[in-house]
């Protein structure tokens, strides 16, 4: 990814109604993974009432979302296919 060491992200970060685009550090392959890039994503239901507040406490909570990305590859470990 060129030396790029965070991205974008939509989180949960309190627990009540709502989610918050924050900085994250990019996260990196580990053995047989690849990293992808996000070209779309969607908010699926599930999403959706996290983002409400709706299915406290068993939201994961803090965490990131949407659950459901196209993407490409984007940088893979030396064991992982690209």
């Amino acid at each position: 990814m060129g030396g790029i060491d965070h991205m974008k992200a939509i989180a949960k970060t309190r627990p009540e109604l709502g989610v918050e685009i924050i900085d994250a550090p990019m996260p990196r392959p580990g053995p047989d993974q690849i990293l992808v890039r996000v070209a779309a994503c969607g908010i699926c239901g599930s999403d959706l009432h996290i983002y409400l507040w709706e299915l406290a406490p068993t939201a994961p909570f803090p965490g990131c979302l949407p659950s459901s990305a196209m993407s490409r590859p984007a940088k893979s470990s030396n064991s992982a296919p690209a």
